[in-house]
């Protein structure tokens, strides 16, 4: 039974180290953070400044539009309008990550949005985790490009992991969400796995390797040896670098209480920091800083740029996600019209 066990785990282990990866969590306590390594190949993206009063519509179904109540700061591979995750000035935070292989179904009954502008739409419109649970029971996601799913976290420190499964889109929160953790396999294994593991009913010591599941372990334990004495900034980057991999891109910390946003890149030496509060005096959404490269600045993205930017990213993907050069269109449609936009009334980033 034990080497059916092992064959089991080096099986999993087999499946969840190659491909496009991530690593997510949430550290509770006085300040509430969420951080996220971004791992793959690709490292060309963009920091967005997002104001609200801007009008935006659904690239998977016109019928759905909305004006944003929010501000938003977003870290962007897509386009505008089309980000991998971010927070806004309500102390809402999400972050995707992949979960490749997992059936999904999508309950067409319901007004659509792809899977990067549902983390925009999100964080126009919601507040904290009640209004992103509430919201789906009208609105849906629809992939346009690969499966995705969610850690999320606001500023009252609930937290919440959305994830699209063959029973349609399903919320873990409260009691069902024991660990704050997310990697590229769907909540459960990750909980099923983590159970051969010494203090989680298992064997298995735990050791730190690349693989998804064992990223997810890796941040669980790490998570439970936390304690109150220590720099909760430092040993939240401490474990990042711990499950970072080869091809680590991004490292984010979002802090919930004081609506700050701390960022390392792979090709930028240095961590930068950045706020509502430093916003004040930026005109409009034309505002962007570079994650790639060897320089960090400021950049205005207007419509020509935000094309070529998607156009450069749609090439490097093919390869994986072919056919999908109407999707990135349209992205780049929505994108462009933002950029264009001007918000009905200026107002200060904090309110």
């Amino acid at each position: 039974m034990m080497k059916k066990h092992y064959l089991i785990l080096l099986l999993l282990f087999v499946m969840t180290a190659t491909g496009i990866a991530c690593t997510s969590f949430v550290l509770p306590g006085e300040q509430v953070l969420l951080a996220k390594n971004l791992d793959w190949e690709l490292d060309r993206g963009y920091l967005f400044f997002n104001l609200d009063g801007i009008h935006k519509t659904s690239i998977m179904d016109s019928s759905l539009t909305w004006t944003a109540k929010y501000k938003s700061i977003t870290n962007n591979q897509f386009g505008k309008e089309f980000p991998l995750g971010g927070m806004n000035e309500a102390g809402l935070v999400i972050e995707e990550l992949s979960l490749f292989g997992q059936p999904y179904t999508c309950d067409e009954s319901k007004q659509l949005l792809n899977e990067f502008q549902w983390v925009q739409y999100q964080l126009d419109n919601s507040a904290n985790i009640s209004d992103v649970i509430q919201s789906l029971e009208k609105i849906t996601i629809r992939h346009a490009i690969m499966n995705l799913h969610y850690l999320l976290a606001d500023k009252e420190g609930n937290t919440a992991v959305v994830e699209c499964l063959e029973a349609g889109v399903v919320v873990y929160s409260g009691e069902d969400l024991p660990y704050k953790v997310l990697s590229n396999n769907n909540y459960k294994e990750g909980i099923r796995y983590l159970g051969f593991f010494e203090g989680y009913g298992g064997e298995m010591k735990v050791q730190h390797r690349q693989g998804s599941q064992e990223r997810f372990v890796s941040a669980v334990s790490m998570l439970d040896h936390f304690t109150p004495d220590l720099d909760a900034l430092n040993y939240s980057f401490h474990i990042l670098n711990t499950v970072k991999q080869e091809d680590t891109r991004w490292q984010f910390i979002y802090g919930l209480k004081d609506l700050s946003i701390k960022y390392k890149t792979h090709g930028i030496s240095g961590e930068f920091g950045m706020g509502f509060e430093d916003l004040k005096k930026i005109r409009h959404n034309k505002f962007a800083i570079r994650l790639f490269g060897d320089k960090h600045k400021q950049v205005k993205m207007k419509g020509g740029k935000n094309k070529e930017h998607l156009k450069y990213i749609q090439g490097e993907l093919d390869e994986y996600f072919p056919g999908n050069e109407s999707i990135y269109d349209l992205m780049v449609i929505e994108g462009n019209k933002s950029l264009r936009t001007r918000a009905k009334k200026q107002t200060s980033i904090t309110r």
